[in-house]
């Protein structure tokens, strides 16, 4: 829809222009410059990421021969780097020598004669630092990747860096394209392609320029790919908007207004409600098993429109996320969330509060400013936040993924799977991704009936979250035989209609209020332990 609706303003663009044919060029240029850097920019990524994991696994390749070595330049030590060696293809060499450049060993047993051509610049969250070398007997220069052991000795690892465009950009761009890795000082390490190709020099606007900057390492890659080649692929387009702009003018700009006016596309009409602030937060209480202790809730939206339905996320979310509206919706839930439970969160500071994230806010590390900016000055702090991350879709992006996690839990927030074994929530995301929370979906909670004794597979999966060192939170509790069951396998925390519904903010304020009260909070836990107690007897 968004495709054909881009095309709707293309057209009109052409009809309102002195001339059509320049009208249609001139948005076309606009519009296919914009394409070509969004289908192309993930190459340059690409390219950047590869070179990011050699890194990496020259990095881990050290440590590892040093931790698997009784001492450097042993006989063992030697073997052990020729076996990184051959393990790692971008791998050259691993050496060890002074501060001084006397080389003690390496990988083949021969002196590696080189000369640093750049500054050494430090590799972030490291101990070591990064430069470029020029190994004597080799064209292409190298990446040195150094630790310093000791007072006076160095192990360094030399990797080729990857350039090869070829398999992830079609051979008619590659052709056209220069590319340009260099260290973020602006030192230039490896080039591709032909250098008239690049922006220097040039005017700009004939050239599609892409860039892309490692977030662990000084590195960046730069493309620059020739707008004639590219506006050579949508060749067709051309044609066919240029014909349409000629015989269809008039009465294409009128059917255009009237479908702008009239437009009752799902898509504007759920990014309309989310300005309109029609997307409400409600809460659904998480309780302690054993006690009967509120402690916390999950933060479930609902869409109120004007004549007062309530929609489900079920009406919704897929919508929301396929059109990238689900991460304003987002943005827009925790400040709804940080003005409603403000003043519950400073009484009840240990409380947990949890939020939704999709897909869409994997992408990249945006979301964590996002947190930090709507949290920072609140009364919510960000040791009370969970966010629980809700796979529909695939996560592609394993650096970002990594990046998005890291910096929640840097902030003090905790990760949970939600819908844990189901769907992309599959079970090699729970130990991959580093959650701090399990959280077991209603289908298997939905196993145990009255009088069962075992439920392998909900039982396989408390065991693996527990060996995990995760805390888990049991979805969809609708009986006191569910819940037994789970309090005797050692599940605390839990959630579902047995206990409440999601709540609107003012119920479950009250809620909280009444269950974790000084005075009345020892009954009401003993009352909700007795039950369960009761029942198991």
């Amino acid at each position: 829809m968004k495709f054909q609706l881009k095309h709707i303003f293309l057209l009109a663009g052409a009809l309102l222009a002195f001339t059509p044919v320049i009208g249609v060029d001139y948005f076309l240029d606009k519009y296919i410059k914009n394409e070509a850097v969004s289908r192309y920019q993930e190459s340059v990524n690409t390219i950047t990421s590869r070179n990011q994991s050699a890194v990496s696994s020259a990095i881990i390749a050290m440590k590892k021969v040093i931790s698997q070595s009784p001492s450097l330049c042993t006989p063992t030590f030697v073997s052990n780097v020729q076996k990184q060696l051959l393990a790692n293809q971008q791998l050259a060499q691993i050496i060890v020598e002074n501060k001084d450049r006397v080389q003690y060993c390496n990988g083949y047993n021969s002196v590696t004669e080189y000369i640093l051509t750049s500054a050494e610049l430090p590799i972030l969250d490291g101990a070591e630092t990064i430069a470029i070398a020029q190994v004597f007997g080799t064209d292409i220069p190298m990446l040195r990747i150094s630790s310093q052991i000791g007072q006076n000795k160095i192990i360094s690892a030399f990797i080729h860096l990857n350039a090869d465009l070829s398999g992830i950009l079609p051979s008619s761009i590659i052709n056209n394209a220069y590319l340009r890795i260099g260290l973020t000082n602006g030192t230039k390490i490896i080039t591709s392609g032909d250098v008239i190709n690049d922006v220097e020099g040039e005017v700009i606007h004939s050239k599609v320029v892409l860039s892309s900057i490692s977030n662990s390492i000084p590195i960046v890659t730069r493309m620059t790919i020739s707008f004639d080649s590219v506006r050579a692929v949508f060749a067709d387009l051309y044609l066919i908007l240029t014909i349409a702009a000629l015989i269809f003018a008039v009465s294409f700009l009128v059917f255009v207004f009237y479908a702008i006016r009239k437009s009752n596309i799902p898509s504007i009409d759920l990014e309309r409600a989310i300005i309109k602030g029609e997307f409400h937060p409600y809460y659904q209480p998480v309780v302690n098993l054993k006690t009967g202790q509120l402690l916390g809730c999950e933060v479930l939206v609902r869409w109120v429109k004007k004549d007062g339905t309530v929609l489900s996320p079920g009406f919704f979310i897929d919508l929301a996320e396929s059109s990238g509206l689900a991460v304003p919706m987002t943005i827009k839930l925790m400040e709804q969330v940080r003005e409603d439970l403000s003043e519950l969160s400073k009484q009840q500071p240990e409380l947990k509060i949890g939020i939704n994230l999709f897909e869409g806010h994997f992408r990249n590390s945006i979301i964590v400013d996002d947190v930090k900016a709507i949290f920072s000055d609140s009364n919510v702090l960000f040791s009370q936040l969970v966010f629980e991350i809700t796979e529909r879709r695939p996560l592609t992006n394993q650096i970002a993924v990594d990046a998005v996690v890291g910096g929640l839990q840097a902030l003090g927030c905790k990760l949970a799977l939600d819908d844990a074994g189901t769907g992309y929530s599959n079970l090699a995301y729970m130990e991959r991704l580093g959650v701090d929370i399990i959280k077991i979906d209603r289908v298997f909670v939905n196993m145990i009936g009255s009088g069962t004794t075992s439920v392998p597979i909900l039982d396989g999966l408390i065991s693996m979250a527990f060996d995990l060192d995760a805390e888990i939170i049991a979805e969809g509790i609708e009986t006191e035989d569910q819940a037994v069951y789970l309090r005797a396998r050692g599940v605390v925390q839990a959630q579902g209609f047995l206990f409440a519904p999601a709540l609107k903010k003012d119920t479950y304020i009250e809620l909280a209020q009444q269950m974790n009260k000084p005075a009345k909070t020892e009954s009401l836990q003993e009352e909700t332990s007795d039950k369960i107690k009761k029942k198991a007897a």
